[in-house]
């Protein structure tokens, strides 16, 4: 770390790729103007001294030994936050990130997202490769979400609040080997894109047969599925994946949906 990089006053950007440092100095909370940090690749830090209220972007990808964030609650312009392969098993004061806009989280030890359901900024939601993570919170009043990713996440069985999400667009929850249900999504009409591949446990999805946005569907190896919705009143469907659903017994009659692609095998 370079000596006195508290006087760089003006500094909006900063990036530390593949270095050796395990810490930052408690300087770099004086950084007022700094707008992004990004930490790739760093495999000693292990925690982050304060930082900057001025923060709007900060990502910490690929720090295995990476367990502890400061205290979030002071960055309230922080918009996009991402941490990805490192040891952190909680986020404090996240419901406090009120303009959280994008936050994706791929942490392995993480067992809960306390106070999520309090960012309602929030437009994309990814958790993936959590595999101690169980529930997700009730995600109902995060009525902004556009986008959802919960993939890998072995342990999960449930996620509540989907139901609600009117301005859902994009729905993927793959490879959650103990999911078994999902809400009903009927109400979901701006739907256009849902993915549940892998999801061997899961039963079914209600309320399909009423999205009337879908235009993808994969529920590949979906191996408990038996039967499908009646999907003949969906006209913007164009690619369905069924392969590997072993236990699926009725194949819709598709001939009056305009699909361009469906997999079976």
């Amino acid at each position: 770390m370079p000596p006195g990089i508290a006087r760089l006053s003006k500094l909006e950007f900063l990036q530390f790729h593949g270095t050796g440092i395990s810490s930052l100095p408690e300087e770099i909370g004086a950084l007022s103007r700094l707008k992004v940090l990004s930490i790739v690749n760093c495999g000693r830090l292990r925690s982050l001294p304060t930082l900057p209220p001025g923060l709007h972007d900060l990502s910490v990808v690929g720090c295995n030994l990476f367990h502890a964030l400061p205290d979030l609650s002071n960055l309230q312009n922080l918009s996009e936050l991402q941490l990805c392969a490192c040891s952190l098993m909680e986020i404090r004061c996240l419901g406090r990130l009120a303009f959280l806009t994008r936050l994706t989280v791929r942490s392995p030890r993480i067992a809960n997202l306390d106070a999520l359901e309090r960012v309602e900024a929030l437009t994309y939601l990814e958790v993936s490769y959590c595999k101690n993570l169980e529930r997700l919170p009730d995600l109902s009043n995060l009525k902004l979400l556009n986008a959802i990713k919960a993939n890998e996440c072995k342990r999960l069985v449930e996620a509540e609040g989907l139901d609600d999400l009117c301005t859902l667009r994009n729905l993927e929850i793959c490879n959650c080997t103990s999911l078994e249900t999902l809400p009903d999504l009927s109400s979901l009409k701006l739907l256009e894109s849902s993915d549940a591949g892998g999801c061997e446990k899961l039963q079914g999805l209600e309320g399909l047969d009423e999205l009337e946005s879908l235009q993808t569907l994969d529920l590949r190896q979906c191996k408990v599925i038996k039967r499908l919705p009646n999907v003949s009143g969906l006209m913007s469907l164009r690619w369905l994946n069924i392969s590997g659903c072993d236990n699926l017994t009725e194949i819709l009659e598709h001939e009056e949906i305009n699909l361009r692609s469906i997999s079976r095998y």
